[in-house]
């Protein structure tokens, strides 16, 4: 797919991006909007355009993260100067494209997973002209995960708010929310008050509005996520 206008472009990127950093709760929300952009994406993408337009204008949180996404986008394109005339010419089925990156997260109801298992199969097929995004991809990724591991270490030594959260990671309370929220659809966290049985064999929850106030405890499959048991070969077992 060819998309003449470069602004536009960059509108599915950026938007792809702001995706990355939203409450899952949020998402599940958004979820008939976001199909009704992926159906329109490639067969029209200004369609498309328009509507993620119409709901940037109706949402001001997922807007603020657009527009430092698509300012961090256009900087990169243009130190590479590849702006102008970035996507005027078709590519051939062989090069990796923006929209084979971007439109899987657009259609996905878990954008950060997605995100990274593209990033696994895309590695060795980076080219110049999707360099600016994978980077975003790979930036937006890595953010989101050092945060998570601050979090969980915050919480495994005493049960914490997400409002206390706040002043620990340096983050808006909506940002810290998304990552909890991300932590607590994993079985990594869960409430304070949860039973021994829960935080000993947490399960997969569905996402849903956390109290800010309440203290959140580090389950097991948390704590083994923070300190994962290596095991060693048969053969480096006898060698010690």
């Amino acid at each position: 797919m060819t998309i003449a206008n470069a602004f536009d472009a960059f509108t599915f990127q950026a938007f792809s991006l702001a995706l990355l950093q939203l409450d899952p709760s949020r998402l599940e929300t958004l979820q008939p909007t976001l199909q009704s952009i992926s159906d329109l994406a490639s067969r029209q993408p200004q369609s498309a355009v328009n509507q993620i337009r119409q709901l940037l204008d109706q949402d001001s949180e997922l807007k603020s993260i657009y527009d430092s996404e698509y300012d961090r986008l256009a900087q990169s394109y243009q130190t590479q100067e590849r702006a102008k005339g970035f996507f005027d010419s078709p590519t051939s089925e062989a090069t990796l494209t923006w929209d084979a990156l971007a439109f899987p997260i657009l259609q996905s109801t878990d954008p950060i997973k997605t995100a990274k298992n593209l990033l696994k199969r895309t590695k060795s097929k980076q080219t110049a002209n999707t360099q600016p995004y994978l980077n975003s991809l790979q930036r937006t990724i890595a953010t989101v995960e050092q945060t998570e591991i601050k979090i969980l270490k915050a919480i495994e030594h005493h049960p914490t708010s997400i409002e206390d959260l706040v002043y620990v990671v340096g983050l808006p309370i909506n940002q810290v929310s998304s990552i909890i929220q991300n932590l607590w659809k994993r079985g990594y966290i869960d409430r304070a008050t949860s039973s021994f049985i829960s935080m000993l064999f947490p399960q997969r929850k569905k996402a849903q509005q956390l109290d800010p106030q309440i203290p959140l405890a580090l389950t097991s499959t948390g704590y083994f996520f923070l300190h994962p048991i290596i095991t060693a070969s048969p053969s480096e077992a006898l060698n010690r």
